[in-house]
């Protein structure tokens, strides 16, 4: 599931924003989930939520202000 997800999050980016960055998208599922920083402040079912996330990183040269998405 989270390789679909974050598949499909790169071909809307790609194809329907047009944005032109070198993008992987990878899943990492159960092996790397989200621990919030006070888990007592959660429930299972909120933390299961916040599993299902994608996550963005730029590499700062290949990034600059004079480019714009879409």
């Amino acid at each position: 599931m989270s390789v679909g997800r974050a598949t499909s999050l790169k071909n809307y980016l790609v194809n329907d924003l047009g944005v032109n960055f070198e993008i992987e998208a990878m899943g990492k599922g159960e092996r790397e989930p989200y621990i919030p920083y006070s888990v007592n402040r959660y429930t299972k079912k909120e933390i299961d939520k916040l599993n299902r996330r994608v996550e963005f990183f730029t590499v700062p040269s290949d990034v600059s202000r004079d480019k714009e998405c879409g």
